[in-house]
């Protein structure tokens, strides 16, 4: 097994000890020195603790080497097509789009193809994340910064606080009983759709936003972009885990 991070390094993955659509998730807190094993995958996670954590109990040396012959049970193809113009050589406005829109569209795919209870399962412990919440959440991300905004509209979010059943602040990330993944992802490609009309709107890059943050700076529409394209990859890498301890189908 290779050698764990350097305490405050990022977290990472090794999969080559673990059963097939498992693998262990290396985390290092640089506060206490203590690094964590968690397994995530489609059964119980579990971990182990050591310098100066407690010991959870399980024997790494009995996970063995994935069978090669064991294909992901991924049995619907996701419908999202990806983009095949990388605009090599285009403006830095057509750029940042692109960018933008080829994030978005490998989210979506991480979450088609899969049933309402595989959507809704946590399948990362400790964490709660889910791919049900990952299209709500960026659904509301998407109107926050372009509708809320950019137009300073004051529509109202659309999964969390007084939106949400329970008034939950995080309920986005907490879809009530009954919500479902189709019902997310045609959320999620409205607010798309809302908000590049109001990108291919702004006639520059450099147009601030028109909801007031006092003490807060406002932000330019290009800092927004910049920011959107970093929020989508990183909940894309989230995704990337959740679908892989899901059923086991990798790649964008």
């Amino acid at each position: 097994m290779p050698a764990a991070p350097r305490p405050g390094q990022a977290a990472s993955t090794d999969r080559h000890k673990v059963a097939p659509h498992a693998f262990f998730v290396v985390w290092v807190d640089s506060k206490s020195v203590r690094t964590r094993l968690s397994w995530c995958g489609p059964t119980q996670s579990q971990s182990v603790s050591g310098l100066g954590g407690a010991d959870r109990r399980i024997s790494v040396t009995d996970v063995t080497d994935p069978d090669p012959n064991i294909q992901p049970t991924t049995t619907t193809p996701p419908t999202t097509e990806l983009p095949t113009d990388e605009a090599d050589q285009e403006d830095e406005r057509t750029t940042l789009v692109m960018f933008l829109d080829y994030q978005r569209r490998v989210l979506a795919r991480k979450a088609e193809g899969l049933s309402d209870e595989q959507v809704r399962r946590a399948a990362c412990p400790p964490s709660d994340m889910t791919l049900l919440g990952l299209i709500r959440h960026m659904a509301d991300v998407e109107r926050s910064w372009f509708q809320r905004g950019m137009l300073d509209s004051g529509v109202d979010p659309i999964f969390f606080g007084s939106s949400h059943p329970n008034g939950d602040d995080d309920g986005d990330f907490h879809p009530p009983p009954g919500a479902t993944i189709a019902e997310a992802l045609t959320t999620y490609w409205r607010e798309i759709a809302a908000a590049d009309e109001i990108i291919a709107a702004e006639p520059s890059l450099d147009t601030v936003e028109r909801r007031a943050r006092s003490p807060r700076p406002q932000y330019s529409l290009r800092w927004i972009l910049v920011h959107m394209i970093e929020e989508y990859a990183r909940h894309c890498g989230h995704a990337d885990l959740l679908r892989q301890a899901i059923d086991g189908a990798v790649g964008d």
